[in-house]
């Protein structure tokens, strides 16, 4: 490898003579199901029906989610681009007391996994028996404390509890395996079993126990695995954590790890600021010679096994004493570094948020979480609230998807100073390339958690290749501003055209009437050009681009923030249309089945696909548009009757529609007890509309911990970080027609406690400012208005 010092903005990297090694696994993975499909491993990445397979999982727990938003819950998901959805079964929720299972409602597993099946979703169950996942005990039964045996051991006592929850576990799911035709693929055992416990809670505040670690690793993963297989829970992959010294059972399961940028158990009083992580730091997780961080250093050779992820935060869940607001673009930029480094199967820890349910005895949180609240800042919030960190993730998965096959095959290669590099080294440019028989992406990162990057100006990268060497742009450079993350490819393949560079990021393609389309955007602050091969090129146009042709290559150039399109024919008579979307744009996109075609949907009112119906999902009063592209030949018609194409859209082919929404808004009667307490009446006219999907209360406050009440149960809290309070009303419908919503901000004291005792007693006092104040509440419906074609 060769590089020049980033200062002058121009490093470079070889590339020569690179290939990776990809041979079959050793792994004893994988199995067929009576569809014929089948899941096989190389040492580098997951295979359906022997091609390459990109897995995009995200984690939902559906017992922390009501079960009639299920469905909802899932095809968000999948209309994000996840095809793989995991969840953890919390022992606890369904065996509070022992010898009592529950599988009904909110707990019904079976139903979960059947409404996965029922779209196309495949299936990750993390049966533990320990979880964590920030739930009371880990997931541990209350009555399992202070047994005559050992929690997470080889002990004969806890061995058959744990066999009656697989049992369990194995009846629900019966018959939903991947062997029987089921969604279910992945069965995880156990959960960070020798590197992490759980306090159990019913010690708070007096010895403050924890749950054990774990001990004889091998053996009792060996052990867990044979349990699962005695109560049905047979799957082609076997998955445990893998990160920190976990234990791995040798060739009989994939460990999976992830990354946070925001690691709230580091955060303590004496220590209040978390310090930059290595997650942003470019890596290749899949050689056995580039030294990667301690805590992800596996017990095996990592080029035997592929590197996977189940825990990429989607954000992170608040605790007590951090308390922060995630980033978006560190979720993006997270996802861009992992799959940079040679990950081929990305896994989100949480992508959908939930509930706590409260149990017969006590609360279900981890003692440093909200009571109730578990909405991880996910990119699918806790009443199902779609955030910007989604839009982001979309277009990753959109580009995996569409290119991952090919992608699964390249290699990482690093530029020397990647070695060098330090999470508060933010002034240099980050980049690494993956590169298969000349051809592949580079991908930049200019963000770093708990930390300030800086722009670059003039940036350029010189690409040492086989058939010589390849300069990214030609001349001049491009601009990396902070907070930006892309991808850019090189010597990319577009049928018989040959793309030498684009200082653009790949999205996707369709094929329509034999012709290729391919869709780009522009990353935030550059400019982009295309650099085409015009040996066998015919010709070039370009809507709002600039051409020109120097050295054997034809540019395309775009102004900055500029989208466009181009039309590119080949001697040999191929067209292959290129459309260049602005990142605004980009961000709005979505990939869509409908009326047997596959197109395109450009809408900022996020929406899914069931069933050939569009179903948005708005915040907003009065109309809305969307655009589709191709346009379906059927007339659309809403809730509201017809939908005419209106006006044409600003991306070139694309029909817009003006979408009708109810126009209604609500007034809270709010009466206050002091600042900090607040007893809201919702007007009964709220709950009659057709069209509510969901009611939010937005709560604007200061202080400490925000509490909220129905009738004296707490059915939300939230601690305080600076942003808004969200809560769904929905749900509580039926208590909120007879009752009022009861808010109380818990004071943030800024101070000192004094103790004074006395003969009879001890008191403690406080002695400082005491800040709790409710500034603002107001309701925002969300409206649910379906789009379908008309039959002709």
């Amino acid at each position: 490898m060769m590089t020049r010092t980033a200062d002058n903005h121009q490093p470079g990297i070889d590339l020569r003579g690179i290939s990776k090694d990809i041979r079959p696994g050793t792994l004893k993975l994988g199995g067929h199901n009576p569809q014929g499909n089948e899941i096989s491993f190389t040492n580098f990445y997951m295979e359906w029906n022997r091609r390459p397979f990109f897995g995009i999982c995200g984690e939902l727990h559906f017992s922390r989610l009501a079960h009639d938003r299920w469905e909802e819950a899932l095809l968000k998901m999948k209309a994000a681009g996840i095809n793989i959805v995991a969840s953890y079964i919390f022992w606890i929720h369904h065996e509070e007391e022992q010898g009592e299972f529950r599988w009904d409602g909110d707990l019904n597993v079976r139903r979960f996994v059947q409404l996965c099946a029922k779209h196309d979703l495949k299936v990750i169950l993390r049966v533990g028996p320990f979880c964590h996942g920030e739930c009371r005990n880990g997931g541990l039964p209350d009555w399992l404390y202070g047994r005559a045996f050992e929690v997470r051991s080889n002990d004969d006592g806890y061995l058959k509890v744990v066999k009656a929850l697989y049992q369990q576990i194995g009846a629900e799911t019966a018959g939903l395996m991947f062997k029987d035709g089921g969604p279910v693929i992945g069965i995880q055992l156990e959960n960070e079993y020798m590197h992490a416990g759980a306090p159990w809670e019913m010690t708070s505040g007096q010895s403050n126990e924890f749950i054990p670690s774990g001990r004889d690793g091998e053996e009792h993963m060996r052990r867990l695995k044979e349990l699962a297989v005695e109560a049905g829970l047979v799957a082609p992959v076997y998955t445990s954590t893998g990160w920190g010294g976990a234990a791995v059972l040798k060739d009989e399961v994939l460990p999976l790890f992830g990354g946070y940028a925001y690691t709230p158990w580091n955060v303590t009083a004496e220590q209040p600021q978390q310090p930059p992580t290595t997650e942003f730091l470019f890596q290749d997780y899949h050689s056995n010679t580039t030294p990667v961080p301690a805590f992800e250093v596996p017990p095996y050779a990592p080029e035997d096994y592929p590197y996977a992820c189940c825990e990429m935060g989607g954000g992170m869940q608040a605790w007590y004493l951090a308390r922060f607001q995630v980033a978006p673009e560190t979720v993006e930029a997270m996802s861009i570094q992992k799959i940079a480094g040679g990950c081929n199967f990305i896994g989100y820890y949480v992508f959908h948020g939930g509930s706590q349910p409260v149990g017969k005895h006590a609360y279900m949180n981890e003692r440093t979480n909200p009571r109730i609240s578990y909405d991880y800042q996910a990119p699918i919030g806790e009443f199902g609230q779609v955030r910007e960190s989604y839009r982001r993730l979309k277009l990753i998965f959109s580009f995996a998807r569409t290119f991952g096959e090919n992608l699964c095959g390249m290699a990482t290669v690093l530029p020397d100073s990647a070695a060098r590099l330090h999470p508060a080294d933010t002034g240099q440019v980050r980049y690494a390339v993956r590169v298969r028989n000349g051809s592949g992406y580079v991908f930049l990162n200019n963000v770093q958690d708990h930390a300030e990057m800086k722009d670059h100006e003039g940036v350029s990268l010189k690409l040492e290749l086989d058939k010589g060497p390849l300069r990214l742009p030609a001349s001049g450079g491009f601009s990396l501003k902070k907070g930006v993350s892309a991808i850019l490819p090189f010597n990319f393949r577009m049928g018989g055209l040959l793309l030498k560079y684009a200082t653009a990021q790949p999205i996707t393609c369709i094929v329509r009437e034999g012709i290729a389309e391919y869709f780009f955007f522009t990353p935030e602050g550059m400019s982009s050009e295309f650099c085409f091969d015009e040996s066998g090129l015919a010709g070039i146009t370009a809507e709002q681009g600039d051409i020109r042709y120097e050295e054997g290559c034809a540019f395309a150039a775009f102004e900055e923030e500029k989208g466009g399109v181009m039309k590119v024919v080949t001697l040999a008579g191929e067209t292959v249309i290129v459309h260049l979307l602005t990142r605004e744009q980009a961000l709005n996109l979505w990939e869509v089945e409908l009326c047997g075609e596959r197109r395109l949907v450009l809408s900022e009112t996020p929406f899914t696909v069931n069933d050939g119906e569009l179903i948005f999902y708005s915040r907003g009063s009065g109309s809305t548009a969307f655009a589709m592209y191709p346009a379906p030949q059927q007339e659309l018609s809403s809730s509201f009757g017809k939908i005419r194409p209106g006006q044409e859209a600003d991306v070139h082919g694309f029909t817009q529609y003006e979408l009708e929404l109810p126009d209604a808004s609500f007034e809270l009667q709010r009466q206050m007890s002091g600042n900090s307490k607040a007893a809201l009446t919702l007007p009964a006219e709220v709950w009659e509309h057709p069209h509510l999907h969901e009611l939010f209360l937005a709560v604007d406050y200061d202080g400490d911990v925000g509490n909220a009440s129905i009738n004296g149960r707490l059915t939300g809290d939230h601690f305080w970080n600076g942003d808004i309070w969200e809560l769904g009303l929905l749900q509580h419908q039926k208590e909120l027609k007879e009752h009022s919503l009861d808010l109380y901000i818990a004071p943030d004291r800024r101070g000192q406690l004094v103790r004074s005792d006395s003969a009879m007693a001890v008191q403690i006092a406080f002695i400082g400012q005491e800040i709790a104040e409710i500034r603002e509440t107001k309701l925002i419906p969300e409206w649910r208005i379906s789009v379908k074609p008309l039959s002709k």
